[in-house]
Formats: C-alpha cells, sequence, structure tokens
C-alpha cells in the first residue's frame, strides 16, 4: 500500500485540477462552518454561565471574538491576484500584503487576547466557561479567515474572489 500512494504522488496520477476545483467548492463552506461553529461555542458558554452558573458574562470579554471576525473580513477583502507579480499599479502588491500582515495580526492578537480572558476568568472571576469558549471562538474563526482565504475561487471563475 505505501508503494501504491507514492507511486500516485511521483507519477502524476493524481487529478490536481479536480482536487482543486472540489476544495474550491467545499472550502468556504466549511470555513462557514468553522466561524458558525466558533459563535456557538462562545453563545453556549455564555448561556451556560448564566443559566447554570448564575453569573452574567460582562461585555469586555466579548472583545477577542469581534476582534477575530473583524480580522476575517479584513483578510478576505485582499483578491489573491493582488498578491501576484502582475499588480495592476506600481505598489499595489505591496499594500496588499501590508493590508494581509496587519489583518493578520489582528487575528493572532484576538487569539491572545482570548488567552489572557481565560486566564483572567478562571483565576479571580470563576468564569471559565466563558474563557475556554473565547479561546475556542477565537481558533475556530481564525481557521475559519484562513481556511476561506485559501480556497476561494481566484476570480477568473467568477464567485468569491471576482472583485
Amino acid at each position: 500500500m505505501p508503494g501504491y500512494v507514492a507511486r500516485w504522488f511521483i507519477e502524476g496520477d493524481v487529478d490536481w485540477d479536480a482536487w482543486n476545483e472540489q476544495l474550491q467548492r467545499a472550502g468556504p463552506l466549511l470555513a462557514g462552518a468553522l466561524f458558525g461553529a466558533g459563535w456557538c461555542c462562545w453563545l453556549d458558554s455564555m448561556i451556560y454561565q448564566a443559566a447554570v452558573v448564575g453569573v452574567s458574562t460582562p461585555f469586555k470579554y466579548q472583545g477577542p471574538g469581534i476582534a477575530s471576525t473583524v480580522a476575517l473580513v479584513a483578510i478576505n477583502l485582499i483578491p489573491r491576484r493582488e498578491l501576484a507579480d502582475e499588480a495592476w499599479e506600481e505598489g499595489a502588491e505591496m499594500r496588499a500584503r501590508l493590508w494581509l500582515f496587519c489583518s493578520f495580526l489582528v487575528a493572532l492578537g484576538a487569539v491572545a487576547d482570548s488567552v489572557a480572558v481565560l486566564v483572567a476568568t478562571t483565576s479571580s472571576e470563576g468564569l471559565a466557561g466563558v474563557g475556554v469558549g473565547s479561546v475556542i471562538q477565537s481558533f475556530l474563526i481564525l481557521a475559519s479567515s484562513l481556511i476561506f482565504w485559501a480556497f476561494r475561487s481566484d476570480g477568473s471563475q467568477g464567485g468569491y474572489g471576482a472583485m
């Protein structure tokens, strides 16, 4: 079996175009499912805290989820064709890369903020469920933004990346 798999990749029997087409079809669906799952985890932790523990969650702990969502939108505003060498105007490629870099910094900052929320809620306030929900939410939204950016269409077929 291992020899067959190695020969499959080496000899080129893989139809990479078909795989890419399937991933471009399923990628946005998977990204949307991860995004929804992230917000559902956060809502579940808030509802659990209010219904079972009896403690309402302060608004300040919603920052990581909101920042992750803003980063998802910012990451996916840049079409991949602007990162190519054939930029339309001089400097467009650099601006696109700088925007993408700053967007990823916001996303990673949201993950770090969610870890800080986890530490703060478990050590002092007893809102451990909210901290765990915040970390899961931030990671799922970050994964969603990466998957959506990687597997959306490139604009030649129309669709998400056509701007």
